[in-house]
Parts: structure tokens; C-alpha cells; sequence
């Protein structure tokens, strides 16, 4: 068994919408990147089956990015991360605000070893009409 079919956190079916209307099939790391950004962007208590499954940071959207409220994003993605995925190894989890978005980069591994590091960016946008 290699170490990508451990990682079982989340199972769905791995057939996603692409944005020019298909849908594109997925596995090994690009599969887990998709699961992860699926797991933080959705917000919690929305998926029936699992209330628990999502993630808070919309709720930080509109909040200025003070060193205190980016610590208590890290923990909420930390938390998640760990609730679906145990098997992942946070390696650092780095929190930018801009003018009307907040980037968050999360460096992960996914060996026993720790070798086989990757990373996912999240882009989150405060889509106010200026």
C-alpha cells in the first residue's frame, strides 16, 4: 500500500465540475488537494450527512487580520485538517490578508517518513462592491 491510498479522511465520488461545464476525474495528490480545499471552503453544519464537516473562515472575512485572529484561523484549519485527515503531518499553515482577500498556504505531508511534502493555497475574496 503506498502512502496516498492511507489517506481515506473524505470519500466522495473523486468527479468533480471543471469551469468549462464537464466534470474531470482526479486521484493521488491532486485528489487530496481538491478534498482538502473542499473540506475548509465548505462551511460547517451545511452537509447533511456530517454536520461537523467544513470549516469557519468565512466568518473571518470581514475581520481585520490581527496576529490574534490569524492564530485562531491556524487552530480552526489545524483542527479540521485533523478531524478528516489524521494521517497529514501540518508542517505550517502561513495567513496573508489583502486589500479585499485572505491567502492561506498550507505545507502538509502525507509519509510516515515525511518526505513527500506538498502544499494547497486558498484564496478567500470579500466580494464587496467598491
Amino acid at each position: 500500500m503506498n502512502s496516498m491510498d492511507a489517506l481515506q479522511g473524505i470519500t466522495y465520488n473523486n468527479t468533480i465540475f471543471t469551469q468549462q461545464g464537464g466534470t474531470s476525474s482526479s486521484q493521488g495528490t491532486q485528489k487530496l488537494k481538491e478534498d482538502l480545499a473542499i473540506l475548509l471552503m465548505q462551511e460547517r453544519g451545511r452537509f447533511y450527512p456530517d454536520p461537523e464537516f467544513g470549516c469557519e473562515l468565512y466568518k473571518y472575512m470581514f475581520e481585520p487580520i490581527t496576529e490574534g485572529l490569524a492564530k485562531r484561523m491556524r487552530t480552526e484549519i489545524a483542527d479540521t485538517i485533523s478531524r478528516y485527515y489524521p494521517q497529514l503531518n501540518l508542517i505550517n499553515i502561513d495567513i496573508t490578508s489583502y486589500d479585499n482577500s485572505i491567502e492561506i498556504k498550507i505545507q502538509y505531508s502525507y509519509t510516515d517518513s515525511g518526505r513527500a511534502e506538498d502544499e494547497l493555497s486558498l484564496s478567500l475574496f470579500n466580494e464587496v462592491n467598491q
